[in-house]
């Protein structure tokens, strides 16, 4: 994997898992139900905006860099979960396979993704990512243009959101003003 994709990668994983952790010490998390659907669920719909959060440089990557690329994301937001946020996904094993590389939940979200990331549910969500990802790049504004195909995927964002993801996070798992049929 290039150098410039995997720093972006890290960077993007470190944000969303700095930010939760956030969201989990200042938020009424602790009211939160938590079994091991509404875990998956809250996984599910982190690993999309992660996914969708990325997408803008897999464009740029080739077909098997794609797939390296999601696994790389997936692989170091697991190992965040695990590390800091195991409580808030009861149930899922988040551990590295006994090389230290890719588990079979990394296999198996990444598969998931593929063959979902066109469902409205999913798509929503990696549209929400790829709309933080413009944020970012815009330096907290977005194109009209890029905002109307943002749109037209589902971000749940408004075109003058700030992009807090602790905000963002109180939508998706407090307020679940966004309805997530979860398929994963």
């Amino acid at each position: 994997m290039r150098k410039d994709t995997s720093e972006i990668i890290s960077s993007i994983c470190s944000s969303l898992s700095l930010n939760l952790t956030v969201f989990i010490k200042y938020s009424k998390v602790n009211n939160l139900e938590n079994n091991r659907v509404i875990s998956r669920k809250r996984y599910s719909q982190l690993v999309c905006l992660a996914l969708g959060f990325i997408s803008p440089n897999l464009l740029t990557l080739k077909d098997d860099e794609k797939i390296e690329a999601m696994q790389f994301t997936v692989h170091i937001l697991n190992d965040a979960f695990r590390k800091y946020h195991s409580d808030f996904f009861e149930g899922i094993d988040l551990k590295p396979n006994d090389q230290d590389g890719y588990s079979k939940l990394n296999a198996d979200i990444c598969k998931w993704y593929v063959e979902n990331c066109n469902n409205k549910s999913e798509r929503k969500i990696a549209a929400t990512g790829g709309h933080l990802f413009y944020l970012q790049v815009g330096k907290g504004s977005i194109s009209d243009q890029a905002y109307k195909d943002l749109k037209k995927d589902g971000t749940i964002l408004s075109k003058n959101s700030d992009g807090n993801l602790v905000n963002l996070f109180n939508i998706l798992f407090i307020e679940k003003r966004y309805d997530y049929k979860m398929s994963f």
